[in-house]
């Protein structure tokens, strides 16, 4: 009976959970740039040293991409950088439960973060962990990310 007890609140509590991943999107009409220098070689939340490229119709509706050669991980150097085609995206990272309207969840998003620097249409546009949340936005409960438009 306790065994029984014990599955019951255990796929309760699983059946509550959600995974949120977090991109960098270019919904623009040309490539962009994206670099960005994370503090530790993470791989879990936001900024990890493990990124990929995909590409999507909507910012929920994402797809994996083969052809990662556009990507560089320089681990010495902590840096991730690529140039994004347009309707490709730069997976991040992803994390639990997340919102960020949880400020627990949002020192999460931006713990990792030393850098992120954005090039499009000959603009650079620079973030640090201190100002990187205000460019955020939660698309669904799956999809939280950057749109460079």
């Amino acid at each position: 009976m306790k065994k029984i007890a014990l599955l019951l609140v255990c796929l309760m509590l699983s059946g509550c959970s959600y995974l949120t991943e977090f991109f960098i999107y270019n919904s623009t009409l040309e490539p962009i740039y994206v670099s960005y220098q994370f503090k530790y070689l993470w791989h879990s939340d936001a900024f990890i040293s493990a990124a990929e490229i995909k590409s999507f119709k909507s910012f929920t509706k994402i797809k994996e991409v083969e052809d990662q050669s556009a990507l560089r991980i320089d681990s010495i150097s902590k840096t991730v950088s690529c140039i994004l085609k347009p309707k490709e995206a730069l997976w991040i990272g992803a994390d639990t439960n997340f919102s960020l309207k949880n400020k627990y969840d949002a020192e999460k998003l931006r713990a990792n973060l030393k850098l992120l620097e954005i090039e499009a249409s000959n603009h650079i546009f620079s973030y640090d962990s201190l100002t990187v949340l205000q460019k955020f936005q939660t698309f669904d409960l799956n999809h939280v990310g950057i749109s460079v438009e």
